[in-house]
């Protein structure tokens, strides 16, 4: 335990004194004694405990606080020393004033995170005889318990919560569904939930002590992807002294299929406004947002349109194949029927029609086979670029859809490959830093891999099918976590 001395009011004098009880030539002080003498005689940590316990939820990872509240730190923080030093002493320390020890400083010592212990050190200044100031230091060790916090009780107590919502998506990827993860805990809902539960198949529960939160999420769900929802209520209690009655509300939220880069047939009506040919998705937000490789038109779909009849998926970003530009030529062919002054499809800046003379990056070496086609993606692509796209003649699809491809584009002759977006150069990307990937849950066997799962997330450095769409606002109604003080006081 090291120790200090000083005197408050004191001036320096010239010479020096002995200590009176080892003889040691010393500066004068009011108690004449040196440094070594004085921490024997005096203990001013004395009344301070030296070990203690703190309450961690093992579900949540949150801490118990004097005050009997729950808050968010990490191990070996500023918000954990803090909430350690509150129940040192109980009142021992203080932070100014006199009469009691004086906390200094503090800080960690390192201890293995499986040892469930936690040990700072502290230093505290106090006054001794004659007003020599003293100032002292020591070790306190804290013992980690589990102890289930409030929320995490209420999980598993019947009827405590009051609003859930099932979020679900039909399709054979989760693409979409991991996107919305990585949203929505850099919003904050995995702390305002309850609980979130994964179903087996592919799909989330989430769980809201309230029905305003249940709604919020929806409101912000809905500004992301397409939602079509369906709500229901379970009576599970009445009070008959006031007359009320208690419900738990469920809302099933189903997330639309359709995503970025995938080639559908949407209907007819969206069909003769963008013109002959297959539409890709270029982005998902509450739109669907459809562009014409063939003739540059585009078209926004509204949720309520676009869940009157779902579009059909010809081909999904599953399919794609890698060719390489040999040539690009601008061109000025597009589709003006139905396209007059106020029509509903347009062609952006982003889109600028192009003649590409394309190759099978398998077929180098191999073959001289070169395809020549129309692509919208003019704008982007030089020459030596490699792009993604989809080679309808090595795709195996059935007469139904071959027959829907063939009424799409009526006199005009399919194409043989249509080409989606450029493939970035991954050696540029060199240094910088990926994304981590956030769950809500540690995958089981029946979710994707965490590499197959991360691809899909970063895929080109953007959102699976969303990447390119606005931020979401963040609801109102989401309140957001209280800071941790962080003095000693």
């Amino acid at each position: 335990m090291a120790a200090e001395l000083g005197a408050i009011g004191a001036t320096p004098a010239a010479g020096t004194i002995l200590c009176c009880l080892c003889g040691v030539a010393i500066p004068p002080n009011p108690v004449a004694m040196c440094a070594a003498c004085v921490a024997q005689e005096y203990d001013i940590t004395e009344g301070i405990p030296r070990t203690g316990s703190v309450s961690c939820c093992k579900k949540c990872g949150r801490w118990e606080t004097a005050t009997h509240q729950w808050v968010r730190a990490e191990r070996e923080s500023g918000e954990l020393l803090t909430l350690c030093l509150r129940r040192v002493g109980g009142g021992s320390l203080r932070h100014g004033g006199r009469g009691k020890v004086q906390l200094k400083d503090a800080g960690w010592v390192w201890t293995e995170p499986h040892s469930r212990r936690l040990k700072f050190w502290i230093s505290v200044q106090g006054e001794v005889e004659s007003g020599a100031t003293l100032r002292q230091r020591l070790t306190v060790e804290f013992k980690e318990q589990w102890r289930q916090c409030d929320d995490c009780s209420k999980e598993y107590t019947g009827g405590t919560w009051k609003a859930l919502v099932q979020l679900r998506q039909r399709a054979d990827h989760k693409r979409t569904m991991l996107y919305l993860e990585q949203r929505l805990i850099q919003a904050g809902f995995e702390q305002l939930a309850l609980d979130i539960s994964p179903v087996k198949g592919g799909g989330l529960d989430f769980y809201f002590a309230d029905r305003h939160e249940a709604a919020a999420f929806l409101q912000f769900i809905g500004a992301l992807v397409p939602l079509r929802l369906k709500a229901s209520k379970k009576l599970v209690g009445f009070d008959t002294k006031s007359n009320v009655p208690r419900h738990q509300h469920t809302t099933a939220a189903e997330v639309a299929p359709t995503c970025k880069d995938d080639l559908v047939l949407p209907t007819r009506k969206v069909m003769a406004k963008l013109g002959p040919g297959l539409p890709l998705v270029r982005r998902v937000t509450s739109q669907v947002k459809l562009v014409n490789p063939s003739t540059g038109a585009e078209v926004d779909v509204s949720t309520e349109a676009y869940w009157k009849k779902p579009f059909v998926t010809v081909l999904s970003a599953s399919f794609l194949t890698e060719f390489v530009v040999l040539d690009v030529e601008p061109c000025e062919r597009r589709y003006d029927r139905g396209h007059g002054e106020g029509s509903a499809a347009k062609r952006s800046n982003e889109t600028v029609l192009a003649e590409a003379v394309i190759a099978r990056e398998s077929d180098f070496g191999v073959n001289d086979e070169t395809m020549t086609v129309v692509t919208h993606l003019g704008g982007v692509l030089r020459d030596g670029d490699v792009a993604f796209g989809y080679d309808l003649n090595s795709v195996v699809l059935s007469d139904d859809v071959h027959d829907e491809i063939a009424r799409a584009y009526g006199t005009v002759e399919p194409p043989d490959v249509i080409l989606v977006k450029r493939k970035r150069d991954r050696a540029a990307r060199k240094g910088k830093r990926k994304p981590r990937l956030r769950r809500f849950y540690e995958p089981g066997a029946e979710q994707p891999p965490a590499a197959e799962a991360t691809a899909a997330v970063t895929e080109d450095g953007e959102g699976a099918e969303e990447g390119d769409a606005a931020p979401a606002p963040a609801p109102a109604a989401v309140p957001a976590p209280a800071p941790v003080p962080m003095g000693l006081g």
